[in-house]
């Protein structure tokens, strides 16, 4: 894998007005996209992004509640670590993600509205 879309999302904090940076989404080169669990989504959990150039510009980018960035980012060998596990698959801190059925904004919507076969 060369590179990996990214979502960054400004969330507030449970019970808060504090606003947190979130990667809330990854989206593989095949357009599949998986979301984290809230409890993955705060930046800081997510070291080897905060290492990289494409970050700095993103949190520059964004910082009012709901704005979302989605940016692609080269995987170095320590990203493709942290988010894949040897075989390919999506995970993150011992987690697989779920797969996304839409976009991301639209999947954690779940407004009801499914589509049936």
């Amino acid at each position: 894998m060369e590179k990996t879309l990214f979502t960054f999302t400004i969330r507030a904090l449970e019970n808060s007005k504090t606003n947190v940076l979130c990667v809330s989404a990854i989206t593989t080169l095949d357009g599949s996209t998986y979301l984290f669990p809230l409890s993955h989504q705060a930046v800081a959990n997510h070291t080897e992004i905060l290492k990289t150039n494409a970050f700095t510009t993103v949190k520059n980018s964004i910082n009012k509640r709901g704005q979302q960035r989605r940016v692609w980012i080269s995987l170095s060998k320590e990203l493709v670590n942290a988010y894949f596990d040897e075989v390919g698959n999506v995970q993150f801190g011992g987690v697989y993600l779920e797969q996304a059925e839409s976009e991301p904004q639209e999947a954690q919507d779940k407004s009801g509205d499914a589509e049936q076969p």
